[in-house]
Parts: C-alpha cells; structure tokens; sequence
C-alpha cells in the first residue's frame, strides 16, 4: 500500500510519518506500535489499533519521543506505546 505523507516525527531510533489519509506509520528500532514481537523495521508500516487490533485510524496529532509514540485521534483519545523503564503502562 503507498501512501502520500505530509507530516514525520523522529524519536530517539524511530520514525513516525503521518499519511494525508490521517493514517499512522513507524520504522526503525524500539517499540514501534506494530506488535510486541516487532522492534526492528526498516521500511514504514502501520502502526497497530488498540491491543493490536486493526490500524489506528482518524490520527489528528502525533509526536515520536525518546522511546515512546503518542498519538491522539479525532475522538480526543491519547494513545502511548514504548518502553516501560519508568513505571508508566503506556502501551
């Protein structure tokens, strides 16, 4: 699937671009929002819905930080992932 982007965030080893159709996308190496199993991608890929199901979708901000990715969708909601190192449960 190719996507037009119009807006990118670099975190510390990640990258998290922002497609004209308000759709998420992450490379690079860390917690990265595609899955548990997934911390080394070198291309863009989706970044995952809640508990891994479907896509985050309707993303009206974003923000790729140290070792962590927010994102905040058309209904207000903030959503975290990244590493746990200091007791927060973003996931």
């Amino acid at each position: 699937m190719c996507a037009k982007l119009k807006d990118i965030s670099a975190g510390e080893a990640h990258t998290l671009a922002f497609a004209e159709d308000n759709r998420l996308w992450s490379c690079g190496y860390g917690p990265l929002g595609l899955g548990n199993e997934v911390s080394q991608v070198l291309s863009l890929q989706r970044v995952l819905g809640l508990n891994g199901i479907g896509y985050l979708e309707h993303i009206i901000a974003f923000d790729a930080g140290w070792e962590y990715s927010l994102a905040v969708d058309s209904n207000g909601f903030c959503l975290a992932w990244g590493y746990d190192s200091y007791g927060s449960a973003a996931k």
